[in-house]
């Protein structure tokens, strides 16, 4: 009796760890299953009466994907290793300021902005970003290696977090 249970059991966790990985194989497929696609379409064909759903006349979303930068990226004991590609600030400065200079300015602006290295463009950058009321940014809260605090490093963090 005792030998049943625990071939039992070794049978529930050998079948627990296969589920798992032919999850985890699953949710890798290019191609959603039909059950997916009816999930999918039913709860966004829900209406809640509290669900507000806002204009997009009221966000502005700036792909920054397109305008990059090279930068010298360092080791861990500062030594140059190479370049890094980032988000050119100094154009996006430039955006930010027209837009917060505008006659009507968006209730937000949306943009994916990394801060984990400094540039010569971060002033002028955190100046534009100051013309506007609503900024929400992409928070990289990984840091692998110390690197020096960005200037508009109080800008995107929460007072609780320090560098």
């Amino acid at each position: 009796m005792k030998e049943k249970k625990i071939l039992l059991l070794v049978g529930i966790i050998a079948n627990s760890i296969a589920m798992i990985f032919f999850t985890f194989y699953l949710m890798k497929l290019p191609w959603l299953a039909g059950d997916e696609k009816f999930l999918i379409w039913s709860s966004s064909a829900v209406k809640l009466p509290y669900r507000e759903i806002p204009s997009s006349d009221e966000f502005a979303f700036i792909n920054t994907s397109y305008d990059l930068q090279l930068i010298d990226r360092y080791d861990e004991f500062s030594f140059p290793v190479g370049n890094q590609v980032i988000t050119d600030r100094e154009k996006l400065a430039l955006f930010l300021d027209i837009i917060g200079k505008g006659a009507e300015k968006p209730k937000y602006v949306i943009c994916d902005v990394h801060f984990v290295d400094s540039t010569y463009a971060d002033q002028q950058l955190h100046e534009a970003l100051q013309q506007l009321d609503n900024v929400i940014l992409s928070r990289f809260s990984f840091i692998p290696v110390p690197v020096p605090v960005p200037i508009l490093w109080s800008f995107i963090c929460s007072p609780k977090i320090s560098p």
